[in-house]
C-alpha cells in the first residue's frame, strides 16, 4: 500500500509537472505572438506614413496638372457655352415671339369665336322664341279643337246615358206596375177567396133558415134574420164580383 500510495503521489507530480510546463510554453507563445503582432502593425503604420507622404506628393501635383487642365478646358468650354448661349438666347427669343403671337392669334380667334357665338345665340333666341309662338298657337288650336270634340262627345255620351236612363226607368216603372198589379191580383184574389168563403157561409146559414122557416114558419125572428141575411148575401156576392173582375188582367171575369 505504502508502494501504491508513492507510486500515485510520483503519478501526480509527474501530471502537475508536464501541466505546468504546458501553460508555461501557452504563454510564452501569447507572448511571442503578441510582440509580432504589435511589430506587424508598426511596421505597417510606418509604411502607411510613408505611403501616405508620397500619395500626398502624388496626390498635389495632379491636382495642379487637373487645375490645369481644367482651368483651359472650362475656358474653351466657356467660349464654347457663350457662343451656345447666343445661340440659344436667339432661338428662345424666337420661339418666345412665336409664342406670343400664337398666343395672340388664339386670343383673337377665342374673341371672334365668341363674338360669332353671341350672334349665333342671339339669332338661335330669336328663331327658337318664334318657332314657340307657332308651336304655341298650333297647339292651342289643336288643343281648342281637341276640346270641341271632347265636348261634343260629352254631349253625345250624356244624350245616350239619358236616353238610356229614360229607357231603364221606363222599363223599371213598367216592372213596378206589373209587379203592383200581381200583388193586387195576388192580394184581391185572397180577399175575394174570403168573401166566397163568407158567401159560402151565409148561402148555409140562409138554407138552414129556410129549412128551419118550413119545419116552423111561425117563426118572426127567423125571417127576419133571413131578410138580413139576404141583404148581406147580395152585397157580399156583389163585391166578391167586382173583386174578382178586377183581378182579372182584362177585368173580366
Amino acid at each position: 500500500t505504502r508502494m501504491l500510495r508513492h507510486t500515485k503521489g510520483q503519478l501526480q507530480t509527474v501530471r502537475i509537472t508536464a501541466m505546468q510546463s504546458a501553460e508555461r510554453a501557452y504563454l510564452s507563445r501569447k507572448e511571442q505572438n503578441g510582440k509580432h503582432a504589435a511589430a506587424s502593425k508598426i511596421q505597417a503604420f510606418m509604411k502607411m506614413v510613408v505611403d501616405r507622404k508620397e500619395f500626398v506628393a502624388q496626390k498635389t501635383a495632379a491636382t495642379k496638372l487637373q487645375a490645369l487642365a481644367r482651368g483651359l478646358a472650362s475656358r474653351k468650354q466657356f467660349e464654347s457655352a457663350k457662343n451656345a448661349a447666343v445661340v440659344i438666347q436667339s432661338h428662345v427669343r424666337r420661339m418666345h415671339a412665336q409664342r406670343q403671337f400664337t398666343a395672340d392669334m388664339a386670343k383673337i380667334v377665342r374673341l371672334q369665336s365668341r363674338v360669332r357665338a353671341v350672334l349665333a345665340e342671339r339669332k338661335f333666341n330669336a328663331q327658337r322664341n318664334q318657332i314657340v309662338a307657332i308651336q304655341s298657337f298650333a297647339r292651342g288650336y289643336l288643343a281648342r279643337a281637341q276640346l270641341r270634340r271632347i265636348k261634343a262627345a260629352i254631349r253625345i255620351q250624356s244624350w245616350w246615358r239619358m236616353i238610356q236612363a229614360r229607357n231603364e226607368l221606363r222599363k223599371q216603372r213598367e216592372a213596378a206596375i206589373k209587379i203592383q198589379a200581381l200583388a193586387r191580383g195576388i192580394h184581391d184574389r185572397k180577399e175575394a177567396q174570403k168573401m166566397k168563403e163568407s158567401i159560402v157561409l151565409l148561402q148555409s146559414v140562409f138554407r138552414m133558415a129556410n129549412q128551419r122557416r118550413d119545419l116552423n114558419p111561425s117563426e118572426t125572428e127567423l125571417s127576419l134574420f133571413n131578410l138580413q141575411s139576404v141583404d148581406i148575401l147580395h152585397v157580399a156576392s156583389c163585391n166578391a164580383s167586382q173583386l174578382l173582375c178586377e183581378s182579372r188582367p182584362g177585368g173580366a171575369w
